[in-house]
């Protein structure tokens, strides 16, 4: 991915991802430090802080004037920048790939035992016994 989509997918994703009240944390902060920093370093602030806008409402539609405006900015040649979009796109996919297995197990008959979840340290306690 070059790093124009590269930056325009991690703003995206991590705005679309913002908005799920499930959403960790640390990704929402790695989202809006990675917005603070673009939005402190391009020259045009105005057009930025409004396409932004616009993706945070509304981040399923399109939104062609956020990668011009990325595209048509200092921010490409920023290491900073495409370092932290980077890593925002790995903890949204780490956290999207977790989340689809939890979400994909059937459980059917009797079952008993501990699930543990090592990366958030999350327990889930099943005891039910069907029969």
């Amino acid at each position: 991915m070059d790093i124009i989509t590269t930056i325009t997918t991690a703003l995206i994703s991590g705005a679309t991802a913002a908005l799920k009240d499930t959403t960790s944390k640390s990704i929402k902060d790695a989202y809006a430090g990675l917005k603070k920093l673009i939005t402190k370093k391009i020259k045009n602030k105005d057009q930025m802080n409004e396409a932004i806008k616009k993706i945070e409402t509304e981040p399923q539609k399109s939104n062609p004037d956020l990668k011009k405006i990325i595209a048509e900015s200092d921010v490409i040649n920023d290491e900073q920048i495409f370092a932290k979009a980077e890593s925002l796109l790995k903890m949204i996919h780490s956290s999207t790939v977790n989340t689809n297995i939890e979400q994909n197990i059937n459980i059917e008959g009797s079952v008993k035992g501990d699930i543990f979840n090592i990366k958030e340290i999350n327990t889930l306690n099943i005891n039910k016994n069907k029969g």
